[in-house]
Formats: structure tokens, sequence, C-alpha cells
């Protein structure tokens, strides 16, 4: 025994189903529509991913890197003798010591300074903490970046300055030749006078929106 059903529509009903498929039709469509407008005009922007280079001076030598990346270079000296264990700049106490007369009393405006690749950063921040020994408001010693092509002073440090913690936005001057540099400009004449720098960090930011 078979049953067989014979289901017929009335034109009413064929043109109430027709007109439901229709407006889902159109309004698959206008969500689909609206998925594509907004990845096209709100795009996703890469999650940012932060790195940094750092120098706490644990050891006497200018090849520290205590960071989640490697220095580009390790510390250079200027009108110094280039050892990291002697001279007027030289890493003493666990921080950098920079001086123009405790060891050699010369007067040479020293310094040092090293390099940081920037290349792919969106933004970038110089870091570090100091302190001063016996220094009067003539002495002073500049904190400066470099772009690749000249440097830009970021402050002016003397014995006016209160020692601390300082933080500098150093994003326009992203290079693969970006440096820092802290240099002796005036004074320094007396053999008790320097400056000491610790926890120095180059932190910077690779993706992600660009922040200026």
């Amino acid at each position: 025994m078979s049953l067989q059903l014979n289901i017929k529509f009335s034109p009413e009903s064929l043109r109430t189903l027709q007109l439901q498929r229709f407006f889902h039709f159109i309004l698959s469509a206008l969500l689909l529509a609206s998925i594509v407008f907004s990845v096209i005009h709100n795009p996703l922007v890469a999650q940012a991913e932060s790195y940094y280079a750092r120098d706490e001076f644990g050891t006497t030598a200018y090849t520290n890197n205590d960071g989640s990346v490697n220095w580009a270079s390790d510390w250079t000296e200027i009108n110094d003798d280039g050892s990291a264990g002697a001279g007027n700049v030289r890493i003493v106490g666990q921080a950098l010591l920079v001086s123009s007369r405790t060891a050699v009393n010369d007067g040479d405006f020293e310094g040092v300074q090293r390099t940081v690749d920037l290349s792919s950063a969106t933004s970038a921040t110089l870091s570090f903490t100091f302190t001063t020994a016996n220094l009067e408001a003539a002495d002073t010693l500049t904190v400066d970046v470099y772009n690749g092509s000249s440097w830009t002073l970021l402050e002016t440090l003397s014995g006016s300055s209160t020692a601390g913690r300082r933080v500098y936005n150093i994003t326009n001057y992203r290079n693969a030749s970006s440096a820092i540099r802290f240099q002796i400009t005036n004074s320094f004449n007396n053999t008790d006078e320097s400056i000491s720098f610790d926890n120095v960090e180059v932190a910077y930011t690779v993706g992600g929106a660009h922040t200026a």
C-alpha cells in the first residue's frame, strides 16, 4: 500500500512564497554589502609588537645587551681612550660615568654614543636614569639623537638638572643608523665632577598605527 501526497498551492500562496524568497535574497545581499564596505573602509590594523635595546652596565664592557634585541653597535667613546674600564669615560659601579678630568686632566669635552636600528619601528623612545657628582650650573652635557644624517639635541643636563629618570620621544629620528649620544659641551673643569647613566634603553614598536 503506498501513500501519495498531492499538494497544490493556490496562486496567492505561490506569490507569497516567491515574495518571501525575494526579500530573503535582498536581506542577504544587503548584509554581504555591509560586510564588504566595513572591510574596505575599516581595514584591520596589525598588532603592534614591542622591542627594546638596553644596557644596565652590569659588566665593565661596551658590548652589553640587556634588552629583547641587541644594539646595532657597541658604545663608542668620544675624545677618550676607548677603554670601558679606564679614562674619563668608563663603566664604574654598574653605571656609565662621563667626565672630563676625573682620570686624565685634559678637558677634552668627552662623550659616548651607541647605535640602534630603528628602520622598522613605528614609534620609539629613549629612557635612562642619571646622577650627578659635584656639578655646577656651567657644567653641561647634551643628550642627542641621530637620524642617520644629523644630530638633534634632546636636552642639556647640568648641575642645575634634577637627577632621576628621563624619557624622550625619538619617533621622528627612526633610521637604520639611529644613535644616541651623551657629550660634555662646557666646563667640567674639576677632577671630581661627573655624570653617571644607568638603564639606558631605546624601546620601540613595530606594526600598528604610527605615533609621532
